[in-house]
């Protein structure tokens, strides 16, 4: 086998794209700030008993953000995120982040929780479309960002008595957010759309959307595998927004981009 098919085999792993990317997030530190810290991380969720391995752990200047990384190399494609023609003017700040909170020792905040003032502002969509999927399989996607989702939950427990120590010994209070985030070579695509413009008859467009590329979008959807503590009269969209998350999807080539604007945020006490 010559080096050229040996090349190619690499390349079809997508390690090539993940360290790319750390190589490149590195190159431009100086400019957002943000520092490899783990790479093929182990992690393991015992409340929903998953396991895996994280790209890329990602820290913030002010070691006040983790992000939790996965690097997905696709060809020739673009992913296509519906969003309502009512909501292209309503660019999203919010979005469902996991909080670790310390106070002397004690955890105060060990949960999802949903923030106001996180940049960079974008679109936020619950429906993603990717030619070529097995419509039998469960979407890649999602089974992406499920997966992102509990591994932070792991990274979180795992790095919980390390802030824990370090609050009780200094007598101070840490905050720490964690952050979810697909990078994929794929093109993002907003396809906005017209409700009424659906046949209920074939379920199709009437009238085709009108794209837009993005370099970055807020997925949010019921990700979570928890299993869900009910309460007494409990609404239904609280129980809907619980399992709710959000996963940053962006570019490749706007990685650097995405973490230069993210980074000037700094972490404010969510309690």
């Amino acid at each position: 086998m010559d080096n050229e098919k040996l090349s190619k085999i690499i390349d079809q792993s997508g390690f090539p794209l993940q360290i790319g990317i750390e190589n490149a997030i590195q190159k431009t530190q100086a400019s957002h700030g943000w520092n490899t810290i783990y790479r093929e991380h182990s992690w393991i969720n015992n409340s929903d008993n998953a396991s895996g391995f994280i790209d890329l752990v990602l820290e913030s200047r002010d070691k006040d953000w983790l992000a939790v990384v996965e690097c997905k190399r696709v060809q020739n494609t673009a992913w296509l995120f519906l969003v309502s023609s009512a909501q292209e003017q309503n660019k999203r700040y919010h979005a469902k982040i996991f909080f670790s909170v310390v106070e002397k020792g004690t955890q105060k905040i060990f949960d999802w929780r949903d923030a106001g003032g996180i940049h960079p502002q974008s679109y936020e969509s619950t429906f993603c479309v990717i030619d070529g999927g097995d419509p039998k399989q469960k979407p890649m996607i999602e089974r992406i960002s499920s997966e992102n989702i509990s591994a932070a939950e792991a990274l979180a427990m795992e790095m919980r008595p390390k802030y824990e120590l370090m609050s009780y010994a200094h007598g101070v209070i840490l905050a720490v957010g964690y952050i979810n985030i697909i990078v994929t070579t794929a093109k993002l695509k907003v396809a906005f759309f017209e409700p009424d413009e659906i046949s209920i008859a074939d379920g199709k467009f009437q009238k085709p959307p009108r794209f837009e590329d993005v370099p970055y979008i807020r997925f949010r959807k019921q990700l979570s595998m928890r299993p869900h503590n009910f309460r007494a009269n409990q609404q239904a969209y609280e129980i809907a927004s619980a399992k709710e998350h959000t996963v940053f999807v962006v570019n490749s080539e706007k990685i650097a981009e995405f973490l230069e604007a993210f980074s000037p945020n700094r972490m404010r006490d969510f309690s």
